[in-house]
């Protein structure tokens, strides 16, 4: 297993989703990849507002997806006829997250992404 952490940097508000791709490399297969929004408080930074609360923000993770794409097609005359061949597979997953945070507050919540694979 390889974690990964700190991977870009993002800012969403509250109920709004974004749908975000990442790869690694040429688009290697990593497997299975499990990924969350990590908050980052330090992009926000010290309200210093006398009376308010600190925010409160949560993230849904969703929508996990791999995709696999191919760089270059290729004819092969077989037996039965000609047959395409797939040369240079490359994956590319994909995740959607949601500020689930409550509605009132008044900050576009800052957020990387964090996770493991199984590569």
């Amino acid at each position: 297993m390889t974690t990964f952490s700190d991977a870009g940097l993002y800012y969403l508000d509250s109920g709004k989703s974004i749908d975000i791709e990442l790869w690694w490399g040429d688009g290697d297969d990593h497997g299975a990849v499990f990924v969350m929004a990590r908050y980052h408080y330090e992009q926000l930074g010290p309200l210093g507002f006398p009376g308010v609360p600190d925010p409160e923000f949560a993230f849904t993770t969703s929508n996990f997806t791999k995709r696999t794409r191919f760089s270059l097609l290729e004819e092969v005359a077989g037996e039965s006829g000609d047959v395409i061949d797939y040369l240079d597979p490359y994956y590319i997953y994909r995740v959607t997250i949601t500020n689930t945070g409550p509605p009132d507050t008044a900050f576009a919540a800052a957020f990387s992404l964090e996770g493991m694979t199984s590569a």
